[in-house]
């Protein structure tokens, strides 16, 4: 495993070492999946036995599936003391029902939860058969900031997010020609269906970029383009969104990756940074 700092930037060029997001490089995506599994069961419990609880976002898609399987795998053993005080919590879903082959939430479910037998009051997640998508959203707000809350005018603040990355630099459901100064600071924010997906509903922008650690799964060869677009041509989408708001709070984010997933120059970056 190579853990390094890349030195590209997103949207702006900013010379703020929080622009800097770190990458940490497997092998293989097997091989991520089992060792960021355990990274991440010493983080969490680090953070459950310090602050009894923790807040957790997971994704959908294909990118988490691996770790997530290894995750449900490592945590259902030897950590029933604490687990139970983790909270979980669904970054984006389809308007879908929870039993359908693209929910994010089922997938989540069979790879992760139903493995720890997390209690359901632990457990929020969007209800994708909601049939009215902006009630939806609103529910789903109100439910992160009971669990979170926030004083004043501050942003519930997330321990851990994962995420994914589309070959169009989309993140969660924040999409090409969505930006969080049109959003403001909404928790949670609609994407209404189009020919090509059906409706959504996702965290969004300044939820995100406020979590404690924010983690951008990335794997294959297929994603070379996407990562190089984003790090190194620094072609506007949600994901240089996000990098650029964790820049304003002084915030890096994280790239997990298998070398499959990084291009030659990519990869040279990160190892000179390493």
């Amino acid at each position: 495993m190579t853990a390094g700092s890349d030195s590209t930037h997103s949207a702006k060029d900013h010379q703020d070492p929080g622009m800097i997001p770190s990458f940490m490089v497997w092998s293989t995506p097997d091989e991520l999946a089992r060792e960021g599994a355990i990274l991440f069961r010493e983080l969490l419990k680090k953070d459950v036995l310090s602050r009894n609880t923790s807040a957790v976002v997971l994704s959908g898609g294909n990118s988490p599936r691996g770790l997530f399987g290894e995750m449900g795998k490592l945590l259902s053993v030897g950590c029933e003391d604490w687990i139970g005080k983790v909270e979980w919590f669904e970054g984006d879903e389809r308007m879908v029902p929870p039993t359908h082959p693209r929910s994010n939430f089922r997938m989540i479910r069979e790879t992760l939860l139903d493995p720890l037998g997390i209690s359901p009051h632990r457990i929020h997640r969007i209800m994708g058969e909601a049939s009215v998508i902006s009630e939806e959203a609103l529910r789903y707000a109100h439910e992160i900031m009971q669990v979170m809350g926030a004083p004043g005018p501050h942003l519930p603040v997330m321990d851990y997010v994962f995420l994914g990355i589309g070959p169009d630099g989309h993140t969660a459901s924040l999409f090409p020609g969505t930006f969080p100064e049109l959003e403001h600071h909404q928790l949670v924010v609609s994407a209404p269906a189009t020919n090509e997906r059906e409706a959504r509903i996702s965290m969004g922008y300044h939820l995100l970029a406020h979590a404690r650690h924010l983690i951008f799964l990335v794997m294959g060869e297929e994603k070379r383009t996407v990562l190089d677009d984003i790090l190194l041509r620094m072609k506007p989408s949600p994901v240089q969104e996000l990098l650029l708001l964790r820049a304003e709070l002084g915030q890096a984010a994280t790239f997990w990756v298998d070398r499959s997933a990084l291009s030659e120059n990519l990869a040279r970056v990160v190892k000179l940074m390493s």
